[in-house]
């Protein structure tokens, strides 16, 4: 069954550029890393469409590799995630809930697909006291905290019981 491609008119030159919405088959993981490059790319053209190349130069890198950001074929770092993101005008408290999140299932889907058993990345996490999230990642995850307090203007987040839980 071919991709499920949706496409836009480019700017000026007539081409069409490809969103990228359904893995490609046989490619382990793929799933979540083609949502979020079709995210990324539905958050390019709520912000007005600008070219790659301007959200290059805003985002501090290479053409090339927001292109390959968008592209779906690889999850990219966070970090030009993150500033794809920025350069786009998406508010940072979204950036570092929803966005972090939806890149971080991404990342594990890739692992679990290469080799890691469904869910054994997420169950061998230890739990944060502060907030109540898995922690994969130390070093990134106390930079979370650190950018939502600064965004809540000090204020910390903790962990509250509730339904559910």
């Amino acid at each position: 069954m071919p991709d499920k491609i949706a496409s836009t008119r480019g700017r000026g030159s007539g081409s069409r550029q490809a969103l990228p919405t359904a893995s490609r088959p046989g490619r382990a993981g793929a799933d979540l890393t083609v949502d979020f490059a079709a995210a990324l790319r539905h958050a390019q053209l709520e912000a007005g469409d600008p070219p790659l190349r301007s959200v290059a130069r805003r985002a501090g890198f290479s053409a090339a590799t927001i292109s390959r950001a968008f592209g779906g074929k690889k999850l990219p770092r966070w970090e030009v995630a993150e500033r794809i993101l920025e350069s786009l005008g998406i508010h940072p408290s979204r950036i570092n809930t929803e966005w972090q999140m939806r890149w971080y299932l991404a990342r594990e889907e890739h692992r679990a697909a290469m080799g890691s058993q469904p869910g054994q990345n997420l169950a061998a996490s230890p739990v944060c006291e502060a907030c109540g999230g898995l922690i994969g990642d130390l070093v990134q995850h106390q930079a979370w905290h650190w950018r939502i307090e600064r965004l809540l203007g000090g204020a910390t987040l903790r962990a509250i019981e509730g339904p559910g839980q």
